[in-house]
């Protein structure tokens, strides 16, 4: 059983490489496009015997200088350049000579030098898979965390002691690299990269699966682009942010970025005396939230900025909110975003901040 699912893996390693480059030349992740290239130069490297092994020892090197250079275009001069000397390299792995081959072979497979058994290889790619894990810390990239796993496989494929299962090891790291790439397209597709709300088309996605009772919320912030004009277009950001995070703690909501200063909540099977109250009690919070600007100073041409009673450096904001509901399946859900939204011009007319259910 076991050997079946290595030959099925050893057999799906060609087609999971290309799918990852594909994929990830696709979305414009070129790290990942070369880290797979390499991947697939390697399990080649790995299944031949003899002089491909030097191959094997120039894909991990490769890998961690590409790991800690910065991401550039696919075909940027540099990458040219870097596909040059990766061609010349291999050239010089064919002429390389038995001898010099035995030589690195068994300074690689030599274990006693190393630390837990591994070999050259396998620290090189380990390292490579530390740096990648460092991208997605700084950057959370589900593209740089599935690079950071391929690389991790690849590593354990390079252990001496697990030869037999190299080329499985690199293709389940060429599996993983993909999931990652389509993690992170999903995430550019459905959710808003400054918020981490899901989209206006998640929405849309959302209200045409809906059915039954369901409760629209509209939410506009109030006066947002005098805000961006007197405090800049950072701190506008900043404020988004934060009442992302206000709306998405509303209790029974699923909260949207709907687009610009304006946000959606869905409630399933909500009532709407409940969901009213809800809303209001988050607009109170997000009227009460403080919000601290850049270096904790406002521009000193610009005092007024400050509101009255509000700590120099910090600011206050306030939404207005407008729902609309249905009982059943009668009312298209557009035509509830389009009642939610008459239902929020309403309650900007009246005064702002506040709350005001659709007639």
């Amino acid at each position: 059983m076991f050997d079946k699912l290595l030959n099925s893996l050893v057999a799906m390693a060609p087609v999971a490489c290309v799918a990852g480059i594909l994929l990830a030349a696709g979305f414009r992740r070129n790290r990942v496009v070369w880290l797979l290239s390499l991947l697939a130069l390697d399990a080649w490297g790995w299944t031949s015997s003899g002089r491909e092994l030097l191959i094997a020892l120039i894909a991990p090197a490769l890998a961690l200088w590409i790991s800690v250079r910065p991401e550039r275009p696919l075909l940027s001069p540099r990458n040219l350049i870097l596909a040059v000397l990766t061609g010349l390299l291999i050239w010089f792995a064919g002429s390389f000579g038995e001898s010099g081959i035995g030589r690195l072979r068994s300074w690689h497979v030599n274990a006693d030098s190393w630390p837990a058994g591994l070999g050259t290889i396998s620290l090189l790619y380990f390292a490579a898979a530390f740096v990648c894990s460092l991208h997605w810390f700084q950057r959370r990239g589900a593209a740089d965390l599935g690079a950071s796993a391929a690389l991790a496989c690849a590593a354990l494929a390079a252990v001496p002691s697990a030869a037999a299962a190299s080329t499985a090891w690199l293709t389940l790291g060429a599996g993983l690299a993909v999931t990652g790439v389509l993690i992170q397209a999903f995430r550019m597709a459905f959710m808003d990269a400054l918020t981490g709300l899901p989209n206006r088309r998640a929405l849309d996605e959302e209200l045409a699966r809906s059915e039954g009772r369901l409760v629209v919320a509209m939410v506009d912030v109030d006066h947002f682009k005098k805000f961006n004009d007197r405090h800049g277009h950072d701190a506008g950001d900043v404020v988004l942010r934060r009442v992302a995070q206000t709306l998405r703690r509303c209790r029974g909501g699923h909260a949207f970025r709907y687009g610009g200063e304006e946000f959606s909540i869905l409630f399933a099977h909500g009532d709407i005396d409940r969901v009213c109250e809800a809303l209001d009690i988050t607009r109170k919070r997000i009227q009460e939230t403080r919000v601290r600007l850049g270096s904790g100073r406002l521009p000193s041409s610009r005092p007024q900025a400050v509101r009255k009673g509000a700590r120099q450096g910090e600011v206050h904001v306030t939404v207005s909110i407008g729902l609309a509901g249905r009982d059943g399946n009668t009312t298209h859900p557009q035509l509830l975003i389009e009642a939610a939204d008459k239902a929020l011009y309403k309650a900007k007319k009246a005064g702002r901040n506040r709350v005001v259910v659709a007639a």
